[in-house]
């Protein structure tokens, strides 16, 4: 019954704005990105052929830049030389943006299904200086009741820092605990009580498995904040075609 309990509370709540997919994402997919000094080239394999290592992935550690991953990456090549800069592993991409000065490169992606990460941000030497999953509803609490949930369920809490799913302001705490194995039950149903559309934006949705309809295409007209040449932002467009933006830290 507590099972059957949970799956109506979900369904009540997120029916708004989750939908239903017809089948499972499993395409190939190449992107290219170019300015005067770099190409940079995306390819991801979705197919059955991968899925495997995947599931693997996606219900193990969750990190899509391991060195095992051999079925999503992006390459830096020089367009002078023709040389390779570096290859990365990464989650599967389906957009790509490069700043007017080459300096950094930001892949976007609308696809959930066994794919942990929506977001990365490298910089010209390949180094990763952000990523972070999206999803279209999250927890928000005041801080008062982020502490008495902390105090209550301590290790959640810890893994749920250790994943980078918290995100605080002056006045609430959100919390992503989308995808997160090894959250008690208990612990889901107290989680609900607070689920609210995402901070970044409202106009945000996705399907059951496949995708996260979270910018706006063909481009999100992506813009870059910085603080003394340090790169702190990213602006885009959403679905609806207002500006959001999200703390690179």
């Amino acid at each position: 019954m507590k099972t059957i309990k949970c799956f109506f509370v979900c369904v009540l709540i997120l029916n708004q704005f989750i939908f239903a997919d017809s089948n499972r994402y499993a395409e190939k997919r190449l992107i290219v990105a170019r300015t005067e000094k770099y190409l940079f080239v995306h390819r991801h394999d979705w197919s059955e052929s991968t899925i495997k290592k995947r599931r693997k992935m996606f219900f193990g550690d969750q990190n899509p830049f391991s060195r095992k991953n051999d079925y999503s990456w992006i390459e830096c090549v020089d367009v002078d030389s023709n040389r390779v800069l570096f290859t990365k592993p990464v989650p599967a991409l389906t957009y790509l943006y490069v700043s007017p000065d080459s300096r950094f490169i930001i892949g976007l992606s609308n696809i959930k299904f066994l794919n942990p990460v929506q977001m990365v941000v490298f910089n010209s030497s390949g180094d990763m200086l952000f990523n972070t999953q999206i999803t279209s509803q999250e927890v928000k609490m005041t801080m008062e009741e982020f502490f008495t949930f902390k105090t209550k369920h301590s290790e959640t809490v810890k893994r749920l820092s250790s994943l980078k799913r918290l995100y605080e302001n002056n006045e609430h705490v959100y919390i992503n605990f989308s995808m997160i194995k090894g959250i008690r039950q208990k612990t889901w149903l107290y989680l609900f009580n607070w689920i609210s559309r995402s901070h970044l934006s409202k106009n945000f949705s996705e399907s059951v498995t496949n995708f996260i309809d979270w910018y706006k295409e063909p481009d999100p007209e992506i813009q870059l904040k910085y603080e003394n040449e340090k790169l702190t932002v990213v602006s885009l467009l959403d679905p609806a075609g207002e500006r959001f933006e999200i703390k690179i830290k």
